[in-house]
């Protein structure tokens, strides 16, 4: 990606934001207009709708501050309690809660405050739903608070040290951020005027994100989640069953619903289109692209994760993962800058040698299709980009250094050759080309079938032209 290119990828993706769009409609609202309704279309409750209301178990501290759409059904509100400016909607269907359960649209047992609820939206048993925009069909069930406690960009504008913990890659981020944009970004730092544009543009869009409102889409289901707070959650995004999620934005459309289930814990972070934390995932300071995962108490900190990537049990600090990465076992990468990825993360791999007592933090370029066997054990610096599809074979233990020979077997020494330190790794150029050809197409295929990402544009073929080339280029250094 060229630099005119990066700014241009921000600029596109702040006039199409569905955060910023729905923020400016947000501040529309405060000056006094409605978020969800044209303002001709609502009106002030009826005495009688009020009798019905406190009837059926309701509390306002102001009934003359809740504003309802014709049609209002004032049955469809009972056992809770509102306060503030409430927009009430037209309740007059069904949702279903849980699988087989259905109930009436409508808001029971919950407390509301300041907030816009659309049309055939269901709010059961919510401890406090506050200055939240909820649209149309949405289903917000037995959640403990569900906030937006005051200004905040709802996880954009975060600040990731991509590759080196201690400075020199950073990367803010946005929304809509891709691989290549951070990319770009972390390895152009030299030239300050293309980062200081970087940054004051996404300083622009974090800033046009900013609001004290948060949103649910249209058709987003919320449950059984103690907290909530300042989020942004695109149509049809899930959060169910999560442990906490806060200062966090969802993209999502019905076809690729962001979600972050089953005890997840999501802070300060971008979950985009069809990603999802699960199953006690921890993602703190991070990005989801599309079609990412982590699962199965997996842990994502200050790092990126790219398409069709996904963690399971294992950490990653402080990375630039790029897409189809499998890493599905207790292992560790950190300070690693892989935006080719297609590679693997075996079981106790240790990439992560990266603090040396002797100097700063170091950090690791990984290169495409790397695979880190068993127990290997990685320090750093190293760079694996001119050894594409190699394998370091399992409880190998690498010292720094740089390989330029790709689709390489390096192995521990199976002699000991005199005037040579033994901790040096072996080496066979190739070898995946002359023994183990199997994987390389085998992963062609895999990552074809398995892609899911639709924004996102891949090069399958492992022989092509810039591979070939670094190929050239290690036979001659052979010769």
């Amino acid at each position: 990606m060229s630099g005119r290119n990066l700014l241009e990828a921000v600029v596109n993706a702040t006039s199409d934001s569905p955060i910023i769009r729905e923020q400016a409609r947000i501040r529309e609202r405060v000056t006094g207009g409605s978020v969800l309704f044209a303002d001709d279309t609502l009106r002030e409750l009826t005495p009688n709708e009020i009798r019905i209301l406190e009837g059926n178990l309701n509390r306002c501290d102001d009934w003359g501050r809740i504003r309802v759409v014709n049609g209002f059904d004032p049955e469809r509100v009972r056992g809770s309690s509102l306060f503030g400016r409430i927009v009430l909607g037209r309740f007059t269907g069904e949702a279903e809660l849980e699988p087989g359960i259905v109930v009436p649209t409508g808001i029971f047992g919950s407390r509301i405050s300041d907030c816009e609820i659309g049309d055939e939206v269901t709010v059961v048993d919510v401890h406090l739903l506050g200055k939240m925009i909820v649209k149309e069909g949405a289903v917000l069930f037995n959640c403990g608070s569900v906030v937006c406690t005051g200004e905040t960009t709802f996880g954009n504008g975060v600040e990731l040290p991509i590759a080196i913990e201690t400075g020199g890659r950073e990367v803010r981020t946005y929304a809509e951020i891709t691989v290549a944009v951070a990319a770009e970004v972390a390895t152009s730092r030299d030239n300050a005027d293309l980062i200081g544009e970087y940054e004051r543009l996404v300083d622009a869009y974090a800033e046009q994100c900013r609001g004290e409102f948060g949103v649910i889409g249209a058709n987003a289901r919320l449950s059984n989640t103690p907290r909530i707070e300042n989020v942004f959650m695109d149509n049809c995004c899930v959060i169910r069953d999560a442990g906490m999620v806060k200062n966090a934005t969802l993209l999502g459309t019905g076809e690729e619903p962001a979600e972050i289930t089953s005890g997840a814990l999501v802070t300060d972070s971008i979950l985009q289109w069809g990603s999802e934390a699960a199953s006690g995932a921890i993602v703190d300071r991070s990005v989801l692209t599309e079609h990412s995962h982590v699962e199965r108490h997996g842990k994502v900190t200050d790092s990126l994760l790219g398409p069709n990537t996904g963690v399971g049990e294992g950490e990653v600090t402080a990375c630039l993962v790029g897409p189809f990465v499998g890493f599905h076992h207790q292992a560790l990468l950190i300070a690693a800058f892989w935006p080719e990825g297609k590679g693997n993360v075996g079981y106790g791999a240790n990439v992560g040698s990266n603090h040396t007592s002797k100097a700063p933090d170091q950090e690791i370029w990984c290169g495409e299709g790397t695979f880190f066997g068993l127990g290997v054990n990685i320090k750093f610096p190293s760079d694996f980009t001119g050894a594409p599809y190699s394998i370091i074979a399992t409880a190998v233990n690498a010292l720094p250094q740089k390989v330029t020979f790709p689709f390489s077997l390096i192995n521990s020494p199976s002699a000991v050759i005199p005037g040579i330190s033994p901790a040096w790794n072996e080496i066979m150029p190739g070898w995946v080309l002359s023994d183990n050809i199997f994987a390389v197409r085998r992963n062609e295929g895999k990552y074809l079938s398995r892609n899911k990402a639709t924004r996102s544009r891949f090069d399958f073929e492992v022989f092509r032209p810039d591979i070939m080339d670094l190929v050239l280029r290690a036979r001659d250094a052979l010769q």
